[in-house]
């Protein structure tokens, strides 16, 4: 019997330990959560990026303003135009939101068992590589799947990708060689 209200008292625990956590990443009624830290994210972005309110060709030629925003048609932006702060600001959240949402859509399988900061550098290449580009990385995700960090690491410095942005790059593949091979673990209890 002792051990009923042992397991009941745990299982309250983690009640409560979930809710709080949902409760302090703004997220209620059953949403899905996001707890990668976003202000980290957008920092490592904005470095990486630059900002430049002007429009402009990138190192790849391809046009680009704001915080590495590709711009196609419907932005109605053209060669010398420029964009305010606040424009600037709000194509970078939907960037950022469409980023997230990829990877979490399109690698759900790899994505949602990394440690946050993983996912804030899957996030990361996203951002820079587009939609489709990160999927040109079979064995760096792999690795990843598997949690072999290390080998993630050697795989994204064989690719031609990380002689392009060198910087970002080497940030990336040191922070995912460094990560510790612990699972993330969370217990998620609906309808209770």
């Amino acid at each position: 019997m002792k051990n009923i209200f042992v397991a009941i008292a745990v299982f309250i625990a983690t009640i409560s330990v979930f809710h709080d956590k949902t409760e302090k990443n703004g997220e209620k009624n059953g949403k899905e959560r996001n707890l990668i830290d976003r202000k980290r994210l957008e920092a490592q972005l904005e470095r990486d990026e630059g900002e430049k309110l002007v429009f402009y060709r990138d190192s790849r030629g391809i046009l680009t303003v704001g915080i590495g925003h590709r711009v196609t048609a419907k932005d109605r932006i053209h060669v010398g135009d420029s964009i305010s702060e606040e424009r600037c600001r709000e194509i970078f959240k939907q960037d950022v939101d469409a980023s997230i949402t990829f990877c979490g859509m399109q690698f759900k399988s790899i994505y949602q068992y990394q440690p946050y900061s993983v996912q804030e550098l899957l996030v990361n290449m996203c951002f820079n590589l587009g939609p489709g580009g990160l999927a040109k990385f079979p064995h760096f995700l792999h690795a990843l799947a598997g949690k072999d960090y290390r080998l993630a690491a050697g795989e994204l410095q064989k690719s031609f990708w990380y002689t392009q942005v060198k910087g970002r790059a080497k940030r990336i593949k040191t922070a995912i060689q460094n990560e510790k091979n612990a699972p993330k673990i969370e217990i998620v209890m609906n309808n209770l």
